[in-house]
């Protein structure tokens, strides 16, 4: 979700009015995950995107803060868990990607190498 000012159409202002985030993994929008893999979560901007006006120089001016929430169930137990972080606008990488997290170690196909996930990579 990202939450961010609104000024209505009849000039109402809503200073904290909460943008629900359209997100899916390889461009399917899904509310569902199998999550034994690193996964990348996308958010397609479009014209109905609360992105879409928004500009790279635009973007480290804006007052906004995006909230990730991921909930879940852990099958062995039944019991649910949650995550939730949020970002800034200076904490958002424009023109950028994650680096791929895990790659196999060839020729044995057994072997996983995962590196730091953290890591980004400009387009």
């Amino acid at each position: 979700m990202l939450i961010k000012r609104r000024t209505t159409q009849e000039g109402e202002v809503i200073p904290l009015y909460q943008y629900d985030l359209q997100l899916g993994v390889t461009g399917e929008i899904d509310d569902r995950l199998f999550m034994v893999w690193p996964i990348i979560v996308e958010h397609r901007i479009d014209e109905d995107s609360p992105f879409w006006d928004m500009s790279a120089d635009g973007l480290q001016q804006e007052l906004f803060e995006l909230v990730v929430v991921l909930e879940g169930i852990v099958e062995s137990t039944g019991m649910t868990t949650q995550a939730r972080t949020s970002y800034l606008p200076s904490e958002i990488l424009w023109a950028g990607r994650r680096s791929a997290a895990a790659s196999s170690c060839l020729p044995t196909p057994r072997c996983l190498q995962l590196r730091r996930p953290t890591q980004t990579v400009p387009l």
